[in-house]
């Protein structure tokens, strides 16, 4: 007789095979779930997991892979802590499918990151069998894979999944505005800590074979939001300000100022979705940090000069996502300088931030949270749309254009006339010849139609009255009866 463990592999993947045929999807969905419920030992669940993490590797649908990995978030939220023990195994899994050319499967990766590491993140701080639990365990359960993905491989895709993982682990788990309760520990940024990996981070957005520089710079965006004034000495680096350009009176707009690479080098980049990442990064630096960015506890270089005048030569991109992301940085930038000499100043950012959505709008506080969608969302831009430009090919016309004041006024609505309004019609009063009627290409005379003509036409050279009565052909076809005779005698003469 077989054990219990055989029986609920075979009843796994049997549910499992049915996840890639739509109509049996659901079903499978259910009994999958139904059974990591039921799984009450320990044994039960490996069984469970290891089954999974077999089948997204062998999946050939795209949407079979994309159940699995939402699955591993479900079976964490009903097993618990009986699951911590396979959490490093399931991330290997999700990591080893950043590479998956399916956009939904990406996707998927990106939420399956998030869910594991907020899971992980509200167990008790402890070491449970070699796996650790609460904030400080982010760094290690879910920033160092995401980071050798990133150091390993030269895929664009897989990098860009990446990359936007680590911006939802951030978002969900790590402190400030993801999560207030967190510590800011060095073991929650691998490495050092936020500086470090803010620096690993811009470093990378310079190597050669790397290709997902808009998805790095919203990864940055979200450190900076979460712990921007742990990275403080860091900044410079990461900014790509030299010390001796920081904040001076002469700063002089020169590339040769910038130290080569970092956020501000981006925003000259030719892509115009690099020039928009780069913009939000430099927004959400300045609403987390401040009057911070001048204060020499926090960095050394003064930088709020440098980020509003590098700021203020990208201000005129061609590209409206770009320039709206770019003008918006650059109101803040502003208004930071307006917290210093019209407002209350000092160091306070509790006061700063609250200046800045009373000028600017609650919506400040929100830059960058459209990272983790899907090709449109990670550019800023609506559901559905992939590029700023006008779509082509099937649907091209469907596009809303502005329309000329002249064809808005002829196409305007008019009012129908009242009852005591009168209102004319010109119809003609007779009706075409036969001979016209058969051949419309044929032109035949008509009486003019203007008012006071006379009230008869000609029809083939008989003129009709009202009445419809012919009174026999006209001066015109006499005169052409006359000649075709005299013409006849003539050639019998």
């Amino acid at each position: 007789m077989p054990s219990e463990d055989a029986i609920l592999k075979n009843k796994t993947l049997q549910a499992l095979t049915r996840l890639g045929d739509r109509d049996t999807q659901r079903v499978a969905v259910k009994e999958l779930e139904r059974l990591a419920t039921n799984a009450r030992e320990p044994d039960h669940v490996t069984t469970i997991v290891s089954c999974l993490c077999e089948e997204l590797v062998a999946a050939p649908k795209a949407s079979a892979r994309r159940e699995i990995l939402r699955l591993f978030d479900r079976v964490c939220a009903l097993q618990g802590e009986n699951a911590l023990v396979h959490l490093p195994r399931m991330v290997s899994s999700v990591c080893r499918r950043f590479k998956d050319p399916d956009s939904n499967v990406s996707d998927a990766c990106v939420d399956t990151m998030g869910s594991l590491a907020e899971f992980t993140c509200r167990l008790p701080p402890r070491i449970d069998k070699t796996v650790a639990t609460g904030p400080d365990s982010i760094g290690a359960n879910f920033l160092r894979p995401i980071l050798d993905v990133l150091h390993e491989t030269n895929s664009k895709r897989a990098q860009d999944t990446a990359c936007r993982s680590m911006a939802r682990v951030i978002r969900r788990c790590g402190p400030g505005r993801g999560n207030a309760d967190a510590p800011a520990g060095n073991n929650w940024y691998p490495d050092g800590g936020a500086g470090k990996l803010a620096a690993r981070l811009a470093r990378a957005s310079e190597l050669p074979n790397f290709h997902a520089k808009p998805a790095l710079l919203h990864a940055l965006t979200a450190l900076f939001a979460a712990a921007g004034g742990q990275c403080g000495a860091h900044l410079p680096a990461v900014l790509g300000v030299s010390p001796s350009t920081g904040g001076d009176d002469d700063f002089e707009r020169s590339p040769a100022k910038f130290g080569g690479g970092g956020v501000l080098a981006a925003l000259r980049s030719d892509e115009w979705p690099t020039r928009r990442a780069a913009a939000e990064a430099l927004s959400a630096l300045l609403y987390a940090l401040g009057p911070l960015l001048d204060n020499s506890h926090v960095t050394l270089t003064p930088l709020g000069t440098a980020i509003e005048r590098a700021l203020e030569d990208g201000r005129h991109d061609k590209v409206k996502p770009a320039r709206d992301a770019i003008a918006s940085a650059l109101a803040l930038a502003r208004e930071l300088r307006n917290f210093r000499e019209k407002g209350p100043g000092g160091d306070d950012v509790s006061a700063w931030r609250n200046w800045a959505r009373e000028e600017l709008g609650e919506g400040i506080a929100d830059v960058g949270e459209h990272v983790g969608g899907g090709a449109g969302a990670r550019a800023g831009l609506k559901p559905g749309v992939t590029s700023p430009r006008r779509p082509r090919g099937h649907g091209a016309g469907t596009a809303r254009r502005e329309l000329s004041e002249a064809f808005m006024e002829a196409h305007a609505r008019r009012e129908l006339p009242g009852d005591g309004d009168v209102v004319e019609v010109a119809v003609p009063k007779n009706p075409p010849p036969p001979h016209v009627a058969q051949n419309p290409g044929r032109l035949a005379e008509e009486a003019d139609p203007a008012e006071g003509a006379s009230a008869t036409s000609t029809r083939g050279g008989w003129e009709v009255s009202d009445g419809g009565a012919a009174t026999g052909p006209t001066g015109d076809d006499d005169k052409n009866g006359d000649d075709d005779k005299n013409g006849d005698d003539d050639k019998n003469g």
